[in-house]
């Protein structure tokens, strides 16, 4: 799967025509987030996934990023293994008769937007009606947040939703890259703002002032909305709030610090 950059279809063929050549059966899911790569590589009982992206960097850069068959990202171990292997050229080509196949599946949104709605309460949402303003910054966000927002039946509007078009800002959703966001936000009287990153696996939000909340305030909140429905420990990397210590102290479970990195 990959996100909306231009470069994305090289960079696809790319990765097809190497995969084809050892014999992979490779499966297509499109414009997606890079967490919906993860996810269906465990549907689909894959070996591995890649996602063609390089996040919330500028337009010019491109990458892929590889998952293994739990749809988890690579360890640091493994992605040096990886790049061993590449740089040997020591792995499999198949004959011509045995080139892999590529297969289309189009249902990689649907699957990933059920799965979240099935962990939400989706009635008391549609009931509030919220007034969502959400901006995808021409990235795959334009994909899968309507289908998001119908499903959680909240009114909603969407800035930026050309996936065919470049990046129309500094594509990381800090707070000086909202200001646009937040003027709508008020314009429209919404209840809250939504801004995310190219790939779709990294949201800011503005409160219904059109005020960023900041990164550390969204964590915070995440987590004790989960541990209001569910104890258990919280995992996070060592750059992450210290506000999450006194989160998982109020809840009464532990946490849990890993090293800065996916």
């Amino acid at each position: 799967g990959s996100d909306t950059r231009l470069s994305r279809h090289m960079m696809r063929h790319l990765a097809f025509a190497a995969l084809e050549s050892c014999g992979c059966q490779v499966y297509h899911i499109g414009l997606v987030p890079t967490p919906t790569v993860g996810l269906m590589v465990r549907e689909l009982g894959a070996s591995g996934g890649i996602a063609i992206t390089a996040s919330h960097n500028p337009a010019e850069w491109n990458a892929y990023k590889f998952f293994d068959e739990q749809g988890s990202f690579l360890s640091k171990e493994q992605n040096l293994r990886l790049l061993e292997i590449a740089q040997s050229g020591d792995f499999r080509r198949v004959n011509y008769r045995k080139l892999g196949r590529i297969e289309q599946v189009e249902t990689a949104i649907e699957r990933h937007v059920n799965r979240v709605v099935s962990q939400v309460n989706r009635d008391a949402i549609a009931t509030r009606r919220f007034k969502v303003v959400a901006d995808c910054v021409n990235g795959v966000g334009a994909v899968i947040l309507p289908v998001l927002f119908e499903a959680l039946g909240c009114e909603y509007e969407l800035m930026y939703t050309n996936v065919d078009a470049e990046f129309p800002r500094n594509p990381e959703p800090l707070p000086e890259n909202l200001t646009e966001l937040g003027e709508r936000v008020r314009a429209r009287g919404a209840d809250i703002g939504f801004a995310v990153d190219p790939d779709a696996d990294r949201l800011a939000i503005v409160d219904e002032q059109g005020r960023p909340l900041g990164e550390e305030r969204t964590v915070t909140l995440a987590a004790a909305a989960v541990l209001e429905r569910r104890k258990g420990p919280l995992v996070v990397n060592l750059s992450t709030t210290r506000a999450m210590d006194d989160v998982a102290a109020a809840a009464g479970v532990p946490l849990y610090r890993t090293p800065i990195g996916e």
